[in-house]
């Protein structure tokens, strides 16, 4: 796939420490902007929002968790409750979305939102839009959760020869 990830499998008491190395690095290079969550009508996408209330508390951002719809797939409308209500129970703020183009619809939202850290769950395949989005926004810290809710940092940008310095208009050139 081409990706690398900085693993997060501290302790939930370690991670949430101030003084761990990998947070300081995250806050300290990250503005106040927001964090976004990135979900599917699916019940197990809780966990994303808990390691997403996680990250929004150590950068100081708002919490918002995001829900692209279209019509490819039926909505699963008690899936939605119950993630709406996890959200709320975390202190976050839940948006459907509809669009047939999830890659620009995402990319409009973090850019318009000015989101630094992005939470997702695991790229299904090597054309995951995922890939795409990380591409596309070097400057924008983006974690996976597997589906034992262990977060992981990616670090994709690296791996490409992409640097923080370069922004996406001169990655797409």
């Amino acid at each position: 796939i081409g990706c690398l990830a900085a693993d997060w499998t501290d302790s939930m008491e370690n991670i949430a420490n101030p003084n761990n190395e990998k947070l300081q690095k995250i806050n300290n290079r990250t503005a106040m902007g927001g964090t976004a969550v990135l979900v599917t009508d699916q019940f197990r996408c809780a966990r994303l929002i808990r390691c997403g209330k996680l990250i929004a508390d150590i950068t100081g951002s708002d919490l918002y968790v995001i829900n692209l719809q279209n019509n490819e797939y039926p909505p699963n409308p008690a899936a939605i409750q119950h993630l709406f209500d996890v959200t709320t129970q975390h202190g976050g703020i839940m948006q459907l979305l509809y669009s047939d183009h999830a890659f620009r619809t995402i990319s409009d939202y973090i850019k318009e939102n000015k989101i630094n850290c992005v939470i997702s769950g695991m790229p299904g395949n090597a054309d995951s839009m995922l890939h795409q989005i990380w591409a596309n926004f070097p400057r924008v810290h983006f974690f996976t959760v597997n589906e034992n809710g262990k977060m992981e940092e990616v670090i994709y940008r690296k791996t490409h020869g992409i640097h923080p310095e370069n922004t996406a208009e001169e990655l797409n050139a």
